[in-house]
């Protein structure tokens, strides 16, 4: 059960990155709030691009321990903690890159 979970995850998580892809303007997740990057357009596409990267990334480490449990390579109790893991890892290296994101294409600077 715990794999139908981590494969719609998955499908959201690249739902969400073919909408940054085709977007003409800078993808923003939460729409009430003002978008706090980039105004001009020649970035717009590259931080598209960077926030549609991210999200493929993220869901290919739903996809592939997922794959793995379902061909039976790995065990369930194997798949849970590789999962937790993964997901802990990416969630600090997201935030990182994310700061990076913000640096990069602040308003203000």
């Amino acid at each position: 059960m715990i794999e139908l979970l981590a494969i719609a995850i998955a499908l959201l998580l690249l739902y969400f990155a073919y909408q940054a892809i085709i977007s003409k303007t800078a993808f923003w997740f939460f729409h009430d709030v003002s978008n706090p990057f980039i105004i001009n357009g020649e970035d717009i596409k590259s931080f598209n691009i960077r926030i549609a990267t991210t999200l493929i990334l993220f869901a290919g480490v739903f996809l592939i321990p997922t794959f793995c449990y379902m061909v039976h390579i790995m065990k369930e109790s194997l798949y849970i903690m590789l999962m937790c893991s993964s997901i802990t890892i990416l969630i600090f290296i997201t935030m990182i890159y994310w700061h990076h994101l913000y640096k990069t294409y602040n308003k203000d600077s």
